[in-house]
């Protein structure tokens, strides 16, 4: 089962959450009991509730920079002495200065209180940032974090404003610290690349871009999203697939694969005034290939059936459904015959005990088959009407 998280104040209801965290296990059970894989759930082994004390992340007092950060001289680390760092981050950001940008001067506090901070809280979370924001609608924040030598986005802003500024919160064993970024290319290229020339990032994923061009066309897809974290596996790693009790096992399934020209299609100018979709290739399939496998070889066991144009007037795709259905049909043919169960003294006190527990073997692979046939027609219909 998955984790149920929540989070408690002191004003919740503890009873009213454990009541609800039942009805969700419960309702998880009776959907995972319906997606037809015949697991059936028959009790509880463990319940574990686990407490922990939450604390949001959010920005105090100086701490000192770790080696690799200072190494990259990229981010300015004001030395406060308060917990609002996130107000002289801020305040440096909009008042750079050559020397000394890491001191919280007289002056720096001075420039601090042009900033609106009504309803914000010191240490600032990252919540709070929005409200941020919408005090101060000329700016937009973003937020990034560090682990082991990564750096990470943490909060990206929706909004491009006139000023932007990147913040790195980095932490020790108790405390939270807000750091400005004076150059995101030189913090994040070791992570990218050997190469030591300026790039371009995109703050929601990362990637880096060598002109505004590429990074102006990948942004109005990326910024659609919610910022990530991108974690490569490391070579040689390989994905498996554990959830058995979540497939379901079918007698047999088809693998098919077309290959096609693309011609050009010549058509008018349409009209500029009006909203359009201009089609200017055509896929035109030119071979197909399809293989039947079987739960078990020694069942049912055929070669791969392919087919290929001979000219351009050759219909590959109704040849295809055409073969395919006769093959489906052969198949049907082959095994629409029931099959007597072997019973032994365990299946038979196993099936007395479980009276929902229904033995299928021919009929089953009739019932795949049947339906297989019908979407093969259909698609032969819709085809028939396309070339038509």
């Amino acid at each position: 089962m998955k984790l149920l998280i929540k989070t408690s104040a002191p004003s919740t209801d503890v009873n009213e959450l454990y009541n609800n965290a039942g009805d969700k296990i419960k309702e998880s059970m009776a959907s995972f009991q319906m997606r037809g894989s015949n697991w059936r759930f028959v009790a509880v082994q463990k319940l574990d509730i686990n407490t922990v004390q939450y604390k949001p992340l959010k920005g105090s007092s100086y701490i000192p920079r770790p080696k690799y950060l200072a190494d990259k001289k990229a981010i300015i680390n004001l030395k406060n002495e308060d917990n609002q760092c996130f107000k002289w981050c801020w305040a440096r950001a909009l008042n750079p200065v050559e020397k000394n940008s890491q001191r919280a001067t007289e002056e720096l506090r001075k420039q601090a209180e042009a900033l609106n901070g009504n309803g914000i809280t010191f240490p600032v979370t990252l919540k709070e940032i929005d409200k941020f924001e919408r005090n101060n609608t000329d700016l937009s924040v973003n937020v990034f974090g560090y682990e082991k030598g990564f750096v990470y986005p943490l909060r990206i802003s929706k909004h491009e404003r006139k000023h932007a500024v990147d913040l790195l919160l980095i932490s020790n064993d108790s405390i939270n610290h807000y750091c400005l970024i004076n150059n995101l290319s030189r913090l994040l290229s070791g992570q990218v690349s050997n190469n030591q020339k300026s790039r371009l990032f995109c703050r929601r994923c990362l990637n880096s871009f060598r002109s505004n061009e590429a990074l102006d066309k990948h942004k109005r897809y990326c910024n659609v999203h919610a910022a990530v974290w991108l974690k490569m596996p490391k070579p040689g790693t390989k994905l498996t697939f554990k959830n058995h009790n979540r497939s379901l096992r079918v007698p047999f399934i088809v693998y098919a694969d077309f290959e096609s020209f693309i011609k050009p299609i010549h058509t008018c100018q349409p009209d500029p005034n009006t909203s359009y979709n201009k089609q200017h290739q055509k896929h035109t399939p030119s071979s197909f290939c399809y293989y039947i496998k079987c739960f078990n070889d020694d069942v049912y066991e055929h070669e791969p059936v392919s087919g290929v144009a001979q000219g351009d007037d050759d219909d590959v795709a109704g040849k295809f459904v055409e073969t395919l259905e006769a093959h489906i049909k052969q198949i049907y043919r082959q095994f629409k015959f029931p099959k007597r169960m072997t019973f032994t003294k365990a299946t038979k006190k196993g099936t007395r005990e479980q009276p929902n527990v229904i033995f299928v073997m021919g009929s089953l692979v009739v019932i795949v088959l049947e339906i297989t046939v019908t979407l093969r027609e259909d698609l032969k219909e819709q085809h028939t009407m396309a070339a038509t």
